[in-house]
This record gives C-alpha cells, structure tokens and sequence, in this order.
C-alpha cells in the first residue's frame, strides 16, 4: 500500500513505524483507511505513534503484548493521532465520525482532551475486527 499524504506529515514530529528502527509497520489496511480518513477529513493528520514491534510496545512504552499498535508480521492495526490536528470540539468529533466512516472500530481518548490543564491529549484509532465501536479512556 502506498502511503499517498503522511511523508511530510509525518516528518513533523510523527511516525508511522517502529521508532527502535526495526520493520515494524502499519498493515495494508490500516494505511488505505488512513489514506481515505485524510481525504475525508480534508486537512493534515498529524501522527503521534504507529506500529511498533513487540519490544518496543512492551517494554519500552508498557503496552501489553495484545496492543492493536504491534506489527506481529502482517502490520499493525492502529495509529496515535496529535491533538493539534483537531482545530476545536467540533472538528474533533468530525474527524472521529470521518475516521468510523474510513473503517476505524476502536477510539481511545485521553482522559483530558478538552482540559487545557492535562497533558494527556492523544486519540487512539484502530481497525480492530468488530461489529460494534469499541471506546475507552485513558486515565
């Protein structure tokens, strides 16, 4: 899958794959969902943390061994998206609606999104195999 819009995006502070340099990457799947969720949105999506490999995910930042961010050979399933792609609330909840309609299932938020006095600003979007949304918060 070619990766069309997060090259210089992602250039800016972002990744997309593994930061301990291994062969980590995002699946198939997930970059042309994406690919399609920029296009929908229509303006830049600035990435916090993608794929990671199991080292890294585990021991290096605490994610358990089942994290949807861990390429187990077939790519990774999910993507860390910065704050500062959102422009207010409503733009927020447009790209969550555009990120469901791309395909994503799973959205994690952190605990104090919209407090300007927490640190803990990144959404979770992942393309984890259900029939229903799965959200939670991180606190």
């Amino acid at each position: 899958m070619k990766n069309i819009y997060f090259t210089e995006e992602v250039s800016i502070g972002g990744s997309l794959t593994c930061p301990c340099g291994c062969d980590a990457k995002l699946s198939d799947i997930t970059l042309s969902a994406l690919n399609t969720l920029r296009e929908m949105y229509g303006s830049p999506i600035y990435t916090e943390q993608g794929a990671t490999c199991v080292e890294y995910s585990v021991k290096k930042v605490g994610r358990s061994a089942g994290s949807t961010h861990i390429d187990n050979g077939d790519g990774s399933l999910a993507i860390d998206i910065k704050k500062k792609t959102f422009k207010s609330k409503a733009d927020y909840f447009h790209f969550l609606s555009c990120a469901y309609q791309a395909g994503f299932m799973g959205f994690g938020q952190g605990i104090g999104w919209f407090d300007i006095h927490k640190k803990d600003k990144r959404l979770h979007i992942d393309m984890r195999e259900t029939n229903d949304i799965v959200t939670w918060v991180y606190y």
